[in-house]
């Protein structure tokens, strides 16, 4: 690393499916701006428009199109624009130093127009920014004596300051786990990650990363890991799982300098941007051992991969300097996006439309005709076959003929015989004969 170029921010990409199989791309260089010698800082926006920030006279650049076209977006005066982001309040916010004063510009127009923020007096470089869950913006600077950590809640109309640390010089990096603690990776004669769970209200330093001069990036993983690339003059990288308070070394990063960018990318793999030849490493297994990429160099003699962007269309974008400032993008994307399916159009339904119900009228039933029993009637039987008592045949024409019924009356169900025979016994008689049942054929008839 080269003390006072790098600016690192926490990147933390969740884990998506669809691997390619090992690094089937190569880097191709995008930006080809004269007069460039670092790109310190990259950043997507919410609407997909990549910038970066370069030590040209100050000068943003933006790219619309992914990185095939840049355009010049700012220009200050001052030596640098360190550092990048796009904060909650829909601003993006560039960090500068140099020579002059640190200072904080802002812009609600992808870019087009900067804003100053408040002075930050005592300031030479504003390396890293952070927009925290807190609801504050945290600037980590550098400075001749002991470092300042400022913040604001107000977009930078006020800055406060958030504690200082008197035994470093540079605050090069945040970090905000996933609890809200607060880490900051500094440097110059030592590398030590502080960290602060009050907002700034106090800064307590982690544990030891031996051999460490700077703390170039911080970022945490999808495993809850915390991992901090070290360097000025090796270049290593430690995790810790217990929240910084203590650090194991992993991997062996062959004639590596400084780590200057760390990223865990979609494909779940584990990238180091390094220096002092534009070399990025990639690991599968957490760091434990590393592999290297195609090389990211600007050609000359040496070079440093200062900051790695993985953008939301899946390709890495790599800011590089030294010899020349480059920003590099993989040939493809690192993952497989599956093709959504075509939409299938909702058919249209068209009822049928219903039938009247056809109820036959049922067709009346005729009335069971009754069957007309035979009927007796006067003179049509010898009563005399079947009384034995003589005068029931007489009684019996009496009968009929001063009652005269009817034949339906005579033949009533009720066969009421008393109604009649008036003679007891013929009575009798009479209702033996015919079982008592008027509908009975009377023998003979």
């Amino acid at each position: 690393m080269i003390s006072g170029k790098f600016l690192l921010t926490s990147i933390v990409i969740s884990m998506v499916v669809f691997p390619l199989s090992v690094l089937a791309w190569e880097w191709e260089d995008t930006f080809d701006v004269s007069g460039v010698e670092y790109v310190y800082s990259l950043l997507e926006d919410s609407g997909g428009y990549l910038y970066a920030g370069t030590n040209n006279a100050s000068v943003v650049y933006r790219s619309d199109d992914g990185g095939v076209n840049w355009e010049p977006k700012s220009s200050w005066g001052e030596l640098e624009a360190k550092s990048l982001i796009e904060a909650s309040d829909g601003f993006i916010y560039c960090g500068t130093g140099g020579s002059l004063m640190g200072r904080v510009y802002k812009s609600d127009s992808q870019g087009d127009s900067w804003d100053p923020t408040a002075d930050l007096s005592g300031t030479s470089t504003i390396n890293c920014l952070l927009d925290a869950s807190d609801g504050f913006i945290y600037v980590g600077t550098t400075v001749s004596s002991q470092v300042t950590i400022y913040k604001t809640n107000n977009g930078g109309t006020s800055w406060t300051p958030a504690g200082t640390i008197s035994s470093a010089a540079s605050v090069y990096c945040f970090l905000e786990d996933s609890e809200g603690s607060i880490y900051v990776g500094t440097g110059y004669s030592a590398g030590v990650v502080y960290k602060t769970t009050d907002g700034g209200g106090s800064w307590v330093p982690t544990g030891v990363l031996s051999g460490a001069q700077t703390v170039n990036t911080l970022i945490q993983a999808s495993d809850g890991r915390i991992y901090a690339g070290t360097g000025y003059s090796n270049g290593d990288v430690f995790y810790s799982t217990d929240g910084g308070d203590s650090w194991v070394p992993v991997g062996n990063l062959s004639g590596v300098s400084d780590v200057g960018s760390l990223l865990e990318a979609s494909d779940g793999y584990l990238y180091a941007g390094t220096g002092y030849t534009g070399q990025i490493f990639y690991s599968m297994d957490n760091g434990t051992s590393w592999q290297l990429t195609t090389y990211a160099s600007g050609g000359g003699a040496r070079d440093y991969v200062i900051y790695l962007l993985e953008s939301s269309d899946y390709f890495l974008y790599a800011g590089n300097g030294w010899t020349t400032g480059n920003v590099f993008k993989t040939s493809t994307a690192i993952i497989e996006t599956p093709t959504p399916a075509p939409t299938q159009p909702t058919p249209t339904f068209t009822p049928t439309p219903s039938l009247p119900t056809y109820t036959p009228t049922p067709s009346p039933i005729p009335p069971t005709p009754t069957p007309t029993p035979p009927c007796i009637h006067s003179g049509d039987v010898d009563f005399n076959g079947y009384f034995s008592a003589g005068d029931a045949q007489i009684t019996f024409n009496i009968t009929m003929e001063l009652h005269n019924p009817s034949p339906e009356e005579f033949c009533a169900a009720d066969c009421d015989w008393n109604y009649m025979v008036t003679a007891g016994d013929a009575q009798t008689i009479f209702g033996n004969i015919f079982g008592g049942v008027c509908s009975e054929p009377i023998p003979g008839l």
